[in-house]
């Protein structure tokens, strides 16, 4: 799977997300979890997804300013130049 670059650049991009929805996933299952935090919680998970992807007007951020992980932008820089290195390699057939 992850030897599709497309599938890495998604994977890399979904890390970070789902590392904040795992925290709260375990706040939930802890046995002894706080009734009043479990709200709060599910607020602070919304609102950090939101500011990622979203600007305060809720239209949704362009690629340059959206919160992405560093990792998830290395590995667009790298992928970018491979697919720019394979178009020069195939005479500039690449649109």
């Amino acid at each position: 799977m992850l030897q599709d670059p497309i599938n890495e650049l998604l994977f890399h991009f979904s890390v970070s997300i789902v590392q904040e929805f795992e925290r709260v996933n375990s706040v939930f299952q802890a046995s002894r979890a706080d009734p009043n935090d479990l709200p709060k919680e599910l607020h602070l998970l919304h609102g950090s997804v939101e500011t990622r992807l979203l600007n305060t007007d809720s239209t949704k951020k362009d690629t340059k300013s959206a919160t992405l992980d560093s990792n998830f932008k290395s590995e667009c820089v790298d992928f970018l130049a491979g697919v720019a290195e394979d178009c020069n390699q195939t005479a500039g057939t690449c649109k």
